[in-house]
């Protein structure tokens, strides 16, 4: 078993498939708790959008300590957590419409497809733009060996 977790600990993809299975129950599950306690008082679109505000910010959370283990930039990594989000989710809504509406595609079939492009998509995002910092080469190998 120890093994295994120092893999884990080790494969940066791993820990980001790890911390986006955590996300995606939580993401599916923050709306449903929220809808049964405040159905009666705020809109669903309310409720779904501050959902979505809850379930962004527990995944960068996850993904800048766990994940992707970046120190500082909190402000500007958060920023570009929920551009990234806001863009991949459009990317989504785009593919599932033209998919199914308009090529006429099973939807579950195609929600399968577009959330392996969204994770791909999400992970690669994250790697290369949210949590990603360019620095001298005496700060990376510093940021490197804080991160082991």
């Amino acid at each position: 078993m120890s093994g295994l977790r120092l893999r884990i600990q080790k494969r940066q993809e791993i820990r980001y498939l790890v911390a986006g299975i955590f996300n995606t129950g939580f993401g599916y599950a923050i709306p449903l708790i929220l809808y049964h306690f405040f159905a009666n008082a705020l809109p669903a679109a309310v409720i779904s959008a501050i959902s979505a505000v809850i379930a962004i910010t527990v995944a960068f959370l996850l993904y800048k300590i766990c994940v992707f283990k970046t120190k500082g930039h909190w402000v500007k990594e958060c920023l570009k957590c929920y551009l990234v989000y806001g863009s991949v989710y459009s990317l989504g809504v785009g593919g599932i419409w033209i998919l199914v509406d308009v090529l006429e595609f099973n939807y579950v079939v195609t929600q399968s497809i577009v959330n392996t492009c969204i994770i791909a998509i999400s992970y690669f995002s994250h790697k290369n733009f949210t949590f990603r910092h360019d620095y001298s080469s005496s700060e990376k190998q510093t940021v490197d060996e804080s991160s082991m």
